[in-house]
């Protein structure tokens, strides 16, 4: 979960750069100074977004006690069975 904060916190940062680079979503070199460490390029910027999926669905999954995709359809198909589905 500490992992998901502090990349969820670089991700706010880049986020709120790109509201205020203007309506096109980029940056311009006069928004950002180049020496900044945290500014991210996009590839960057999705592989955050990424990771931030896969660390939340760790999470959820095992919240939930699955470990497998075969035990989360097991499950999926459960639910929709319980449901009358």
């Amino acid at each position: 979960m500490l992992r998901a904060r502090r990349w969820g916190a670089m991700l706010q940062s880049f986020r709120g750069s790109e509201q205020m680079a203007g309506t096109n979503g980029r940056a311009t070199d006069d928004d950002h100074d180049s020496s900044d460490d945290e500014a991210l390029d996009e590839g960057e910027y999705d592989a955050l977004m990424q990771l931030e999926r896969l660390e939340s669905l760790e999470d959820e999954m095992d919240e939930l006690g699955v470990n497998t995709r075969d035990e989360l359809r097991e499950r999926i198909r459960d639910l929709h069975a319980e449901l009358g589905e």
